[in-house]
């Protein structure tokens, strides 16, 4: 999937399933993973990811997992 994407990036149901997939292990790697395929989906031009909650609640785990919580 990561081949996939690396030569067709304009995929953003696949990346956001993928990153669906990565959370769910809770794998340090795998969350680090899901959170760049997060910020592609919400940093495309005109990306409905941006107001999509469930895709900004994964964005959120990632964080949790990643240790990166606010002070």
């Amino acid at each position: 999937a990561e081949e996939f994407l690396r030569a067709f990036p304009n995929n953003p149901a696949e990346r956001r399933r993928l990153a669906e997939i990565y959370v769910s292990t809770g794998e340090f790697q795998k969350l680090t993973t899901a959170r760049q395929h997060l910020e592609m989906l919400f940093a495309a031009p005109d990306s409905p990811y941006r107001a999509d909650v469930e895709a900004r609640e994964l964005a959120a785990e990632c964080e949790y997992g990643l240790n990166n919580l606010p002070a």
